[in-house]
């Protein structure tokens, strides 16, 4: 069954759903996720924290506007996005950059224990992934 909309309708109206709601969701998860498994292995809360916080952080930014972006490419017309937040290909860049950081540093983790070394390696990690995926982001279609 297939219903016509304008073409400025909400998609989501209609549902207690959003793609905001499903990013804190994926949010929850990612914390939850990385963030356990990095205190099973360190015991280290702080540790912990950080790298659940980046995760969490990264998947709220990504998942929406990629779920946007998905439906925006099924619908065509019916849903515009032109000028929304979630078009915005450095929310993409960001998401992407701050969940590959939170891995890298997880990864640094293993092998440190400096608390400056490990910061270091977040935001030089961070950086450089969302500088690379910023410059390669216009030129694909979400």
């Amino acid at each position: 069954m297939h219903t016509s909309r304008g073409s400025d309708a909400n998609l989501f109206e209609e549902t207690p759903l959003s793609p905001n709601h499903f990013g804190l969701l994926s949010a929850a998860v990612g914390f939850l996720g990385n963030g356990l498994t990095a205190f099973l292995l360190f015991r280290d809360p702080v540790w912990s924290v950080i790298i659940g916080l980046g995760t969490a952080i990264g998947l709220f930014l990504f998942v929406p506007a990629v779920m946007v972006g998905l439906l925006e490419e099924r619908l065509g017309d019916l849903l515009s996005l032109e000028g929304s937040l979630f078009s915005d290909p450095h929310r993409l860049a960001a998401g992407i950059a701050l969940a590959t950081a939170s891995v890298v540093t997880f990864a640094w983790r293993t092998t440190g224990d400096d608390l400056v070394v490990g910061l270091s390696t977040l935001f030089v990690a961070t950086a450089v992934c969302y500088v690379v995926v910023a410059w390669l982001l216009p030129d694909v279609d979400v």
